[in-house]
């Protein structure tokens, strides 16, 4: 019999492992070792770092050009960013489709369209549109260390959602031009996501982070690693003051995660986790068939 206090995990673990469409989505590598803030933050100027990659985002402006938008957080902001870099890089453009395709997208990732959750997403969506991003990349080469600044946006437009019923998801503008070198990067190091994954975890903001996290870390593993607790904490505790507070958060994120990726090898230990070679959650094949390769 299953323990009814594991059944949030086994239920989403059968949703993945019962799709058979193996459906991809994808985000630029740089988003699978940071990430957005879980809640909107009262600061405007947001900075997070993990592995060799430092994410920086900056609130844009209202109208007036005094009051800050405020950044992009939570749930629907990465899955807008999941909907717009999928399709970006599907059709190999940076034009990317809005308006009803967008709109039948969310609704099947389970996210109504209607009501507060349509203004939730049309607040992140505007957010989205108005902030700076910048992303520092560090490399080495000969024990020299040289870091890379990308900087611009993830739009060179504002996605504009007009409707005289606000039940309705559908009028947004046709499409969102996704800005160069934010595409140049995604083009060159995409992280391929499991669709039926990215459902389950589509109202998890932090478990959604840990599962992209996964995906692009465990697979090129040559050796078990270790993380302790305040490393952890670095890349995903944004916005929680306190470690002690951070670690069981974590801990039942990385569960939904893991119920969302089933081939992940994972061992929680006191110290922090282990990460140990594991096969991609996808195959070969599915790549090319998403036209991810």
């Amino acid at each position: 019999m299953i323990d009814l206090e594991q059944r949030h995990l086994v239920d989403p673990a059968a949703r993945v492992l019962a799709d058979e469409h193996r459906s991809l989505n994808l985000i630029y590598s740089g988003f699978s070792q940071t990430s957005l803030p879980l809640r909107t933050p009262k600061e405007t100027v947001w900075r997070r770092s993990g592995a060799n990659v430092t994410l920086l985002i900056e609130s844009g402006m209202e109208e007036d050009g005094e009051t800050p938008v405020g950044l992009p957080a939570g749930a629907k902001a990465r899955m807008i960013l999941i909907y717009l870099q999928t399709r970006a890089k599907q059709t190999n453009s940076r034009r990317v489709e809005l308006g009803r395709s967008m709109a039948e997208w969310l609704q099947n990732m389970g996210i109504a369209a209607g009501g507060k959750t349509y203004a939730e997403v049309r607040r992140q969506a505007r957010r989205i549109s108005a902030c700076k991003l910048t992303f520092f990349l560090t490399t080495e080469s000969g024990g020299v260390q040289t870091q890379l600044r990308h900087n611009g946006g993830f739009v060179d437009d504002e996605i504009l959602m007009t409707s005289s019923n606000p039940r309705q998801l559908v009028l947004w503008n046709e499409e969102v031009v996704l800005n160069e070198m934010f595409y140049r990067s995604l083009l060159q190091h995409p992280v391929p996501l499991l669709e039926a994954a990215v459902r389950v975890l589509a109202s998890k903001p932090m478990a959604l982070d840990i599962y992209c996290w996964l995906a692009w870390r465990l697979h090129i593993l040559d050796e078990p690693l270790s993380l302790s607790w305040s490393a952890l904490y670095g890349q995903f505790g944004g916005g929680m003051s306190l470690l002690r507070q951070f670690r069981p958060e974590f801990q039942r994120n990385l569960e939904h995660a893991l119920a969302a990726y089933p081939e992940a090898n994972v061992t929680v230990q006191p110290g922090g986790i282990v990460l140990a070679p594991s096969r991609s959650p996808i195959d070969t094949k599915s790549y090319k068939a998403a036209k991810i390769l």
